[in-house]
This record gives C-alpha cells, structure tokens and sequence, in this order.
C-alpha cells in the first residue's frame, strides 16, 4: 500500500502544492519579470539619454563664463610680457596660457571653435566660437574676439 504525500488547501499563487518548503521561483517567472523590467528600461532610455545630454549642453553654457575669467586672467598677462607673439593655435593658447585641465577640455571640445591668432592680428579678430545646440532649430552661437580675451583696463 502506497501512501501519497498530503496536499494543502492553501494556494500560493500557483498550483496546489505539496506541504513541503519549495519556495522558489520556476524560470518562467524569472523570465517574465526579466522581460517586463527590459521593456521598462527600453521606454525610459531615451529620454534619459535625452535629458542627460541637455544637461551636458546647459552645463558648458554655464561653464563658458568662468572659463572666459579664466582666459582673460591669464591671457592678458601673457600678452603684456609677449606682444608681439607668435600665432597660436589651441595647443599652443592652452600651453601659453597655462590654463587649468577643465578650461582645456572646454576649447578642446566639439562645440567650441578655436581660430589661430597672433600679437599682431586685430583687436577684432574672431578667436573663440561656441555653438550651443539647446533649441534643436536654432543654435546660440556665442563668439570671443581678442579684444574679450583681454581683462578691461581699469579706470
């Protein structure tokens, strides 16, 4: 005579089960979950991506005025003792200059432009070019001249 194992009247969530202590997940739930929370991050993922990269944009929009300080600090002593320097393109201006890590990795960045200069060129002479792209239609285009290199003269 065979005794079979007693059957509970409780149901957890899934089929009737013996009285034993199997609390486990099968792999077909593991699988669904996993599928549920991927379709979850792949909706959300763009628009992260999205926010992050106008935060990286508003962030260098910020940082331009500081390191525009930065440049006139130390650009206006350079030409004092240099007038007549030799053109300089942005290696040789950040070199120069003497400029700190994040100021460099601001000129050496994709939205700003650097146009070689030398002692001699105008005061007018377009140097430093920053496109900013935070409305996708029209870009801020924000540009320094030698002149703005230079820290005003005090009166």
């Amino acid at each position: 005579m065979m005794v079979q194992p007693r059957i509970s009247r409780k149901r957890r969530g899934g089929p009737w089960q013996s009285s034993g202590q199997d609390l486990g997940l099968s792999l077909i739930e593991l699988l669904c979950v996993m599928g549920i929370i991927s379709i979850l991050m792949s909706m959300m993922a763009p628009a992260a991506f999205k926010a992050l990269k106008k935060a990286r944009q508003l962030s260098g929009e910020l940082e331009a005025t500081a390191f525009k300080d930065e440049i006139q600090r130390k650009y206006t002593p350079y030409r004092l003792v240099n007038p007549q320097h030799a053109t300089l393109d942005r290696d040789g201006f950040i070199a120069a200059c003497g400029l700190s890590f994040k100021a460099a990795a601001w000129l050496k960045s994709s939205e700003v432009q650097f146009f070689p200069f030398s002692g001699a060129s105008a005061p007018t002479t377009l140097v430093i070019e920053q496109r900013l792209k935070v409305i996708t239609q029209q870009p801020q285009v924000t540009r320094y001249t030698v002149l703005d290199l230079l820290l005003p003269e005090p009166q």
